[in-house]
């Protein structure tokens, strides 16, 4: 496969996303999924994304391993786990064409609970059936499409967690989820040889947007750049839902 300049430069800009959006800035990883759909045929997308969501997770976790609220943890496990199920069912029988618009609308589903953060900030989630239904609402788009980041972002809010606390405990979150969903991967054939390449060469990528994540982010407007990503998440995921 002959890759042009343009997907080229998506591929690196993916890598750097990874790294970025675990270390320093979750919403940028509001773009990495559309721009992986972009790049491969929409199911196969979500597989070659897996194994370096994994190497992002484990290079948060190297940042905030100190930090997580293993309470929480517990309390999303279970929901989790019934959702990714209903996930890894749905990505069995879905084709690349249902994938596309499934990850179209799931990046444009992310963008509206983006923007209820400042209301789940000020909501009570201590009912014990949130997490369920967080926790499983998260396990099912994160299996069907790698798009959960801003629904575990929300419940986390809500805790009113510590910067640190809340991204130590969205790094262990989904370095959890994410193993688990290798079998089901691997039993789909959505994580192969050719994708597990690609990931391997951007690894400098994403331990450089590690780093970027961890170093730079103070330097620039927060306010500013989370609105480019809204901005271009929500460009790509309705070009994803209508077609190319």
């Amino acid at each position: 496969m002959e890759w042009s300049l343009w997907e080229i430069s998506l591929a690196v800009a993916a890598g750097l996303l990874v790294g970025f959006s675990k270390t320093g800035l979750p919403a940028a990883g509001l773009l990495l999924v559309p721009i992986m759909a972009l790049l491969f045929p929409a199911r196969l997308s979500v597989g070659v994304l897996l194994p370096m969501l994994i190497l992002g997770d484990t290079l948060a976790i190297g940042y905030y391993r100190h930090y997580a609220d293993h309470r929480e943890l517990m309390r999303l496990a279970p929901g989790a786990l019934v959702g990714m199920l209903a996930g890894a069912f749905f990505l069995s029988q879905a084709d690349n064409a249902a994938m596309e618009k499934t990850i179209g609308a799931l990046v444009l589903l992310a963008l509206a609970f983006e923007g209820l953060r400042a209301v789940f900030s000020k909501i009570s989630t201590d009912h014990r059936l949130f997490p369920w239904i967080f926790g499983a609402f998260a396990g099912a788009t994160s299996t069907m499409g790698n798009a959960a980041g801003p629904i575990i972002s929300l419940y986390l809010l809500s805790r009113s967690l510590s910067k640190e606390a809340f991204l130590g405990t969205v790094a262990w979150f989904f370095l959890v989820v994410n193993c688990l969903k290798v079998p089901l991967f691997v039993y789909s054939g959505i994580i192969t040889l050719g994708g597990l390449i690609f990931g391997a060469a951007l690894i400098p990528m994403i331990l450089l947007g590690g780093w970027l994540g961890v170093t730079v982010l103070s330097r620039i407007s927060q306010t500013f750049f989370n609105r480019l990503i809204l901005i271009l998440s929500a460009v790509v995921g309705l070009q994803l839902l209508i077609g190319h």
